[in-house]
């Protein structure tokens, strides 16, 4: 089979060219890749890169004549091509790794899905995506698959408040209240949304970490047609991320056939079989 038919390459409006789509692993490449993809850029195509939603990197305008040469000069240097076709796609992952507002390192649990099952070849596609909090970068809802990580707070019941209100402000829901620094914060938790902002915020220490984990949404999906996930009943903890996403690209494997995304197979046969599957 040429290159021309394998995953990550893909048709342009003029059958003169194809692009060439290069998987990003949870969206991260370092200055060597980039500097080959830029050099491959230039010498095959005009010198353009554009980027996928799923943060993939992407050649355009690469004659077809020139295809195999410069797949294999991307894949000499390490580069894998492919995200496209019915497979398990690059897992989207929000920059919580650095971010202020991370709760877990989104990057490093989604390496861990693409180093199991990336690329693994699948009756439909498959799109996951880890949001490392609330802020939800990731629109975790819109994939089959999505994580979303939380943080609730817990107030200590004897403080040493000193009103300087620094949780107040970083609070966007106006979830927490003060109304005398001597008988300390309250959170009223009907509108916590358990970001963990107002944690990082306390240099007195009189809102601690409490519960942790990550709200699971199966079978959403963008494009055509918009479906928010369903929200899974249980939540997860962050070291369950990679076998729980297997589960759920297992039954796939097993269940969705011809082109029936997920969303669309759970709407004729409900959640039941699946949720069964998870445990």
């Amino acid at each position: 089979m040429g290159k021309e038919n394998r995953f990550g390459i893909l048709k342009e409006q003029d059958k003169k060219f194809r692009t060439i789509r290069i998987r990003a692993p949870a969206g991260n490449l370092n200055s060597k890749e980039l500097a080959l993809i830029s050099s491959v850029s230039g010498k095959y195509g005009r010198g353009e890169v554009c980027f996928t939603s799923r943060l993939n990197v992407e050649i355009p305008y690469v004659p077809f004549d020139k295809l195999n040469d410069a797949v294999s000069e991307l894949e000499a240097g390490g580069l894998v091509i492919g995200g496209t076709g019915a497979s398990v796609r690059a897992v989207f992952a929000c920059k919580a790794a650095f971010c202020p507002h991370g709760i877990i390192n989104s990057r490093e649990a989604a390496l861990k899905i693409e180093e199991k099952f990336g690329g693994r070849k699948l009756p439909v596609k498959f799109k996951a995506a880890i949001s490392g909090c609330p802020n939800n970068c990731g629109r975790a809802q819109l994939n089959d698959l999505g994580f979303v990580a939380f943080l609730t707070p817990e107030v200590l019941t004897s403080q040493s408040c000193d009103g300087c209100g620094l949780c107040i402000s970083v609070c966007k829901e106006d979830a927490i209240s003060l109304n005398d620094p001597k008988d300390g914060i309250s959170i009223d938790y009907s509108l916590c949304v358990s970001c963990g902002d107002c944690v990082r915020a306390c240099k007195k220490g009189n809102i601690t970490p409490g519960k942790k984990g990550l709200h699971v949404y199966i079978g959403g999906r963008a494009g055509r047609e918009i479906k928010s996930g369903i929200l899974y009943e249980n939540e997860i903890s962050e070291g369950d991320i990679t076998d729980f996403a297997g589960k759920v690209i297992d039954y796939i494997d097993d269940e969705c056939t011809g082109h029936e995304r997920l969303c669309s197979h759970l709407e004729r046969v409900g959640i039941e079989k699946l949720a069964h599957r998870l445990g």
